[in-house]
């Protein structure tokens, strides 16, 4: 199978294109053939050494995968071959990374994905590679970390990033006021996702800004 992988740690040249062997998966693990894949800021750091990780070599980059189940192993009782699938956690503990045609994953770290939205609309495969990463980590942010209710206000640096963006959207669909600080370039694009107040990120005086567009301060931040 064609697949992105390394052979040592370092700068970007140091990722080829070229032939591995499909990948084995066990009795607990679902192999998905790859439709879409995205590129996430762990790859970097993966792929460079600048975090810790294991990774044999070759060793396949890419965390987040879209694709449909191929083949489950016999404890695998969630899933089967032709299921509709996402997850962030390909290249985790050893295994091998999805820039590649087929990925082993546990399936623990597999989920189930819609291929229509509720008014019966498809959504594209690529979509889920885009947003599921980032929507995964607002939810879990704002549900594991702290809740709100309509009326609160949050605030949000980075606002204009992927998961300060899909955050932004979640928290003002649920009538939450939201600030956020931002690249001045980007502040009519937050607007546009409802944001109510947009601060410049280099401001030396962003503390005093916040406090005047949130004199009651903010319940989540």
């Amino acid at each position: 199978m064609c697949a992105a992988f390394i052979d040592t740690k370092g700068e970007a040249s140091q990722i080829q294109v070229g032939e591995l062997p499909t990948p084995d998966y066990g009795p607990n693990d679902a192999l998905v053939r790859v439709e879409y894949s995205a590129v996430n800021n762990v790859d970097l750091f993966v792929r460079s050494g600048a975090c810790e990780a294991h990774t044999p070599f070759p060793f396949v980059i890419g965390r987040n995968v879209v694709g449909i189940v191929e083949a489950v192993g016999e404890g695998v009782c969630e899933f089967s071959p032709g299921d509709a699938v996402w997850s962030n956690s390909a290249g985790y503990d050893g295994r091998q990374g999805a820039f590649t045609e087929l990925v082993s994953l546990p399936q623990e770290r597999v989920f189930a994905r819609a291929t229509q939205d509720a008014s019966g609309k498809e959504i594209p495969a690529q979509t889920y590679a885009a947003l599921s990463h980032a929507f995964s980590t607002a939810h879990l942010g704002i549900s594991r970390l702290g809740g709100f209710t309509p009326g609160s206000t949050v605030f949000i640096g980075g606002v204009a990033g992927g998961a300060g963006s899909t955050l932004a959207q979640y928290t003002v669909a649920s009538g939450v006021r939201v600030v956020g600080s931002a690249s001045p370039r980007d502040f009519d694009w937050v607007h546009s996702l409802g944001v109510d107040e947009v601060l410049g990120y280099h401001r030396n005086d962003l503390a005093d800004a916040l406090a005047q567009v949130a004199p009651e301060g903010f319940d989540i931040w």
